[in-house]
């Protein structure tokens, strides 16, 4: 066995020392680089598998195959020459390398084994704090995942198509088209080597072959190209599947700032495979300010030369498209035009691929960072730093509408696939959503917090990306909110329908237990209403009934009624309290023969004494919301009441804001008493028309009679009275002495009583139809 220890430094060398004796210096292997990681990994299982297969290839394998004396490890190095190095530590040398596939000129900073028992698999870390996963003996990547990212500059998801089996010919398509899904995105995080990364778990892969910071991309519409532009001035395209280059185009005096593929989708899948056959258009801006229109090769030629790529060394179209740099370019849906925004603060308007000017839209009073087209109108949409959004008409060039409500620069617009709505991103680090219809926010996301640089979004799915080095994967759930919302609509009708039905049961105070859960105070009020007021109705007639004389119009007020007054009047009220207490004993035997209505009554001190704590602070909020109501006071004053007079003391202090709410109740208690009082201040004036009139209430004690009793007698003789002499034509022949007798009563009343009549009682004469009154 073996104890020795390997260690490297930026002193460009790796040393070898024996642990077994007092750690002296076995061997000193000069790297030539600063070394920054150093690793350890078994030969004897690589060698075996080397031997078992022989499709391993490359240097590392052939060097393993045919060394005679192999060593018990190998020495792994990384360091800032940008190479992943293998060393013998028996000579010194080394007998293989590769380069680093790390981003950032790729500088490595770490590197580990991950499997030390056979040593078939390592991972690296660069300066772009990303992780590549080697496997051995191939010495090749196998996996990257995405660590922590510089700011990500552009983000765009590689569509997916789905075709139906039967769309076989145009006429079969349907109206929608074929099925648009993305499981992967492009990824730009400021540095030259973009990344395809996947939307689940972050795995992504390298396009590795630019020499400087890329800053533009766009994707084939189809998702099988990719187009790549940055600070070298070179543009390239990529097999989305593959990652590997499919060709170059060179002829930008500055960096390629924007790109754009050609965007109409085909329809079907004979039309797809056709697309296929024919060359592929590329629009690409710069910051020389010109706009470029690039023919490539068709997908069956690309797919060729996949690896080294073809070159395209000229344009098809040049234009000088704006007075300064170009920010934005962008195709239309339908492959006729193309919109173009830059730094002089215009977007213009230019004929597809012919590159001819149709027209220019202005407004905007700082630069144009995005432009996008509508999938569904001729409008064409411009974000701009001056904060704001335009949509512009494609007619007549001029604004149809302006968005505002960010607070700093819109760096990115985009049109959602229903074409209703547009989703933007600014330098405040927030996401916004509009109805175009309104120009009104319908949503604001604050996941990021700084600047988002880019989104992108096709079909339920949106990407993110800031200055904050986040990438965020969005999903739309408008479906499933709106299925979410039915259900709970669903479930609250069904629950409301479970309260009519305790209700109907009888079953009251659990339906007002069900309806304080559900939080329905319209359906409490109206089960209170109905079952509790009633009751309190009934009791305050028991009570008044129970309290004063046999009221006017029974047999007993009939008999003391004045001895001088007519037989008609006798008889008509003598008729009148035989109805009453007809009615009356008839209402008796009904409650006797309806026992179900004593099971239905409600006793509220019961049902607030079952309450839980929870149920009742519920209760009370309620009722302090009620009791701050004019004409829902009465109801909550009651409740209050019997909570009151029924919960403890002890258990009322338990509840959360019991304090404040007392306040409050007390408050408005004060105003519903000054309005109680006002009204019964009102309620005189009753009594002032009927003193004012010829037969008005006592207002002095007879000799032995009760003031009361005497009052309710006298008025309900007025109200008898008035019945009398409205009905005008069913006491035509009404006798001249009944009247006389009548008015001798009252005259003899008032001496005793001592209340002065202020004027005779009128005399009616027959005339025609028509009673006539004299005063």
């Amino acid at each position: 066995q073996l104890f020795e220890l390997v260690t490297g430094g930026r002193d460009q060398i790796v040393n070898v020392w024996d642990l077994q004796g007092k750690c002296s210096l076995v061997r000193s292997i000069p790297v030539f680089e600063n070394v920054e990681g150093v690793m350890t990994v078994p030969t004897r299982h690589l060698r075996q598998q080397c031997k078992e297969r022989s499709v391993f290839r490359g240097a590392f394998a052939d060097w393993m195959r045919q060394e005679k004396e192999l060593p018990a490890f190998i020495i792994f190095t990384v360091g800032n020459g940008g190479l992943i190095r293998a060393w013998n530590p028996l000579d010194g040398k080394s007998v293989a390398s590769h380069a680093s596939p790390h981003a950032a000129k790729g500088e490595l900073r770490q590197i580990h084994c991950l499997d030390t028992a056979k040593g078939t698999k390592m991972v690296t870390i660069g300066e772009d704090l990303n992780f590549m996963m080697w496997s051995l003996p191939e010495f090749e990547v196998f996996s990257h995942i995405m660590g922590h990212n510089d700011e990500i500059v552009h983000v765009q998801l590689i569509p997916q198509i789905t075709w139906p089996q039967e769309m076989d010919d145009e006429a079969d398509a349907p109206a929608g088209g074929p099925l648009i899904t993305a499981d992967r995105f492009v990824c730009i995080a400021n540095d030259e080597h973009p990344r395809v990364v996947s939307c689940e778990g972050f795995g992504a892969a390298m396009l590795r072959g630019h020499t400087d910071v890329v800053i533009s991309c766009d994707v084939s519409v189809d998702g099988s190209w990719i187009a790549t532009g940055g600070k070298d001035q070179v543009i390239k395209v990529w097999s989305a599947s593959t990652c590997e280059l499919a060709c170059t185009c060179s002829g930008h005096a500055g960096d390629a700032t924007a790109l754009s593929f050609s965007k109409r989708r085909p329809r079907t899948i004979r039309a797809a495979s056709q697309q296929e056959q024919l060359s592929m258009t590329l629009v690409s801006a710069s910051q020389d300010k010109t706009m470029k229109v690039w023919e490539i090769p068709s997908a069956k030629e690309l797919e060729k030369v996949l690896g080294p790529g073809s070159t395209v060394k000229k344009s098809k179209v040049t234009v000088i498209a704006h007075s300064k740099e170009v920010n934005d370019v962008l195709v239309s849906p339908n492959n006729k035009l193309i919109a173009s925004g830059g730094q002089d603060k215009l977007l213009r308007i230019w004929k597809f691929p012919e590159g001819d000017l149709l027209g220019e839209c202005k407004g905007h009073r700082r630069g144009i960072w995005c432009v996008a087209f509508s999938p569904i109108d001729q409008v064409v949409a411009s974000a701009s730093g001056d904060a704001t959004v335009r949509l512009w008409n494609l007619k007549d060039f001029r604004a149809i509408r302006s968005f505002q409500g960010h607070s700093s620069a819109v760096l990115r617009v985009a049109f959602l696939p229903n074409g209703m709505q547009l989703m933007t991103s600014s330098v405040d680090g927030l996401l916004k959503l509009w109805h175009i219809r309104t120009a009104e926010c319908a949503g604001t996301f604050e996941e990021h917090s700084s600047k988002v640089w880019c989104i992108d979004l096709c079909g339920k799915r949106m990407v993110s990306g800031g200055a904050d080095s986040k990438i965020c994967v969005w999903r739309d759930t408008t479906e499933e909110m709106e299925k979410q919302r039915q259900d709970e609509k669903a479930d609250l009708a069904l629950k409301d329908s479970r309260i009519a039905m305790l209700v109907r049961e009888g079953k009251v105070e659990a339906a007002l237990t069900l309806a304080l859960d559900l939080k329905r105070p319209g359906q409490m009020r109206q089960i209170l209403l109905d079952h509790t007021m009633d009751t309190v109705g009934r009791s305050m007639f028991t009570g008044a009934k129970s309290e004063t004389a046999p009221r006017s119009g029974s047999l007993e007020s009939i008999e003391s009624l004045p001895k001088k007054s007519s037989h008609k009047k006798r008889n008509k009220a003598k008729r009148a309290a035989e109805k009453v207490s007809k009615d009356s004993n008839g209402a008796k035997k009904d409650e006797m023969e309806d026992p179900k209505e004593e099971d239905t009554a409600i006793d509220l001190r019961r049902w607030v004494l079952s309450l839980n704590t929870e149920q009742l602070e519920r209760l009370v909020d309620l009722l302090e919301q009620w009791n701050s109501n004019r004409r829902m006071a009465p109801l909550a004053q009651m409740m209050f009441a019997i909570l009151l007079l029924s919960v403890p003391p002890s258990t009322l202090k338990t509840l959360e804001g019991m304090n404040a709410t007392c306040r409050s109740v007390l408050s408005y208690a004060t105003r519903h008493m000054a309005r109680v009082d006002s009204l019964l201040q009102k309620t005189f004036l009753f009594d002032l028309i009927l003193q004012s009139g010829s037969q008005g209430l006592a207002t002095k004690d007879s000799e032995g009679s009760d003031t009361s009793v005497e009052a309710l007698k006298r008025t309900m003789d007025v109200l008898l009275q008035d019945n009398e002499e409205g009905d005008e034509f069913e006491e035509e022949d009404e006798d001249e002495a009944d009247e006389e007798a009548s008015l001798e009563d009252a005259e003899e009343e008032a001496e005793e009583d001592d209340v002065p009549i202020t004027s005779a009682p009128p005399k009616r004469r027959r005339t025609g139809r028509k009673d006539v009154q004299e005063q």
